[in-house]
């Protein structure tokens, strides 16, 4: 990595003060991070075709270098963001599979209340049907009663 000589705007961003930072070709060069174990998070400008056989080799840092102990932090809390990004991408997985499974659910319960209201409609028509085959004249019942009642008076009596 080397620096050449190069030109530089300043401009401000959100209260942030920035540079614009063009190479000898005078082109705008980017701010990139670092996720070196040396330089974890440290933001450098380089040229868009940085690493590659066509670059000016241009390169500057932005971010001043670190203490030991932010760059020992750093890649332990860019773990721990991963792990949990990755913990909620499987949540919201899991979660428009469960929906998934709710709506086959209401869609099952819908079918089977229907089914189940059908098969009520069906059993009462059927105990319709029963009870009018079942159905005695009221008065023949009762002269039925009548008559077993005397005879059982004059058997016993």
């Amino acid at each position: 990595m080397h620096s050449s000589s190069s030109h530089s705007v300043e401009f401000t961003h959100s209260n942030h003060r920035f540079e614009r930072v063009y190479c000898n070709y005078g082109i705008e060069l980017q701010l990139k991070n670092s996720w070196t174990a040396e330089n974890p998070g440290r933001r450098f400008y380089s040229s868009r075709r940085y690493n590659t056989s066509d670059c000016c080799g241009y390169f500057k840092w932005f971010d001043p270098e670190m203490c030991s102990r932010s760059k020992g932090l750093i890649p332990r809390f860019q773990k721990k963001i991963d792990r949990l990004e990755d913990e909620i991408n499987d949540l919201m997985i899991k979660e428009k599979q469960l929906e998934a499974e709710l709506r086959r659910t209401k869609g099952m319960e819908r079918s089977l209340s229907l089914e189940m209201v059908e098969l009520n409609n069906k059993h009462i028509k059927e105990l319709d049907k029963i009870k009018k085959s079942q159905k005695f004249p009221f008065g023949i019942v009762v002269l039925a009663c009548v008559v077993a009642t005397i005879v059982f008076l004059k058997v016993f009596v």
